[in-house]
């Protein structure tokens, strides 16, 4: 997407479209824009007046996500960006359908019972979040059945992120952390922000739990907090910080403030840093824009 430095001023959150991608409206199913709307990255620029509207239209992806009156809950590319994973709910049937980018024909699909409204891929592996709490791992690639293990709750998960590469071990001033695996992080309607060691095991003990799960908000009702729709890993400026400490997870939802949470190794990973920033509407969305800087899109429609 293109974005111009003043938002849109609407009511309900606008359509977002992506280069080559897909193009639809929260809540509504998706479709493609039409022709006259159609553009691809070697275009000509936009215009200050496109720019002004917030975001530039870049044309459809050729096939509806979900058949005629589903919801579109969630989609993701593929570690390799050949593929896209779809969630959708068709008239109480939920199905995770699997598409080629190339011909945007889908290859395959999977039923897990239940819905699902969270999905993100990392290293050849995706995970949808479901609406009773539980993870569900499947190989980007092959007809496989996905596993299911149990995330620590029983409401939705509404967000999945996934850090991008394994910490190395470091050693500074007398401190020490040792190597860990990237994090899958987890997000839902209990309010609570949860983190998980890749790959993900069970805990043995026969419930297909996941070990070493952290908790790193705890909803509760405490502090008023929500559900928490929303999840980016962050880059930090990171001068003279060893191992992971340079990195930092936001969240936010229904509650309308993003927090930020430490990726560190060792015990300081998941301690809260700094005070919640109010942004003044539900957050929908949260995208990290490189080190030190992200983005949050707002249920108003205003992108921060």
């Amino acid at each position: 997407t293109r974005l111009g430095s003043t938002p849109p001023a609407a009511t309900q959150p606008p359509a977002v479209s992506a280069w080559g991608a897909v193009s639809w409206q929260p809540g509504a199913s998706l479709a493609a824009p039409p022709a006259t709307a159609a553009r691809t990255p070697e275009s000509a620029p936009a215009t200050a007046a496109e720019l002004a509207a917030g975001v530039v239209a870049a044309g459809g992806w050729p096939t509806r996500l979900c058949s005629e009156g589903g919801r579109l809950n969630g989609a993701a590319l593929t570690s390799d960006g050949r593929r896209l994973w779809s969630a959708a709910d068709e008239r109480g049937a939920m199905r995770l359908r699997v598409w080629s980018v190339d011909t945007a024909q889908c290859e395959r699909t999977h039923e897990i019972g239940v819905a699902a409204w969270a999905v993100c891929a990392h290293a050849g592996v995706v995970y949808v979040g479901a609406a009773d709490g539980a993870i569900h791992r499947f190989l980007e690639t092959g007809a496989q059945p996905g596993e299911r293990f149990e995330g620590g709750g029983t409401k939705p998960v509404l967000a999945l992120e996934a850090e991008p590469r394994a910490r190395p071990a470091w050693q500074r001033d007398g401190a020490s952390a040792r190597e860990r695996g990237p994090l899958l992080l987890s997000a839902g309607a209990d309010g609570c922000v949860r983190a998980y060691e890749l790959p993900l095991r069970a805990d043995g003990l026969g419930r297909r739990a996941i070990a070493g799960t952290r908790v790193l908000l705890d909803g509760g009702g405490a502090d008023g907090v929500t559900s928490v729709r929303a999840l980016a890993a962050c880059q930090l400026p990171s001068e003279g910080l060893p191992g992971a400490a340079g990195r930092a997870l936001l969240a936010g939802g229904d509650e309308g403030v993003v927090r930020a949470f430490s990726l560190r190794d060792g015990g300081g990973c998941g301690e809260a840093q700094g005070a919640p920033v109010a942004a003044g509407a539900s957050i929908h969305a949260l995208a990290s824009l490189g080190v030190g800087k992200a983005a949050a899109a707002l249920d108003s429609g205003a992108l921060l």
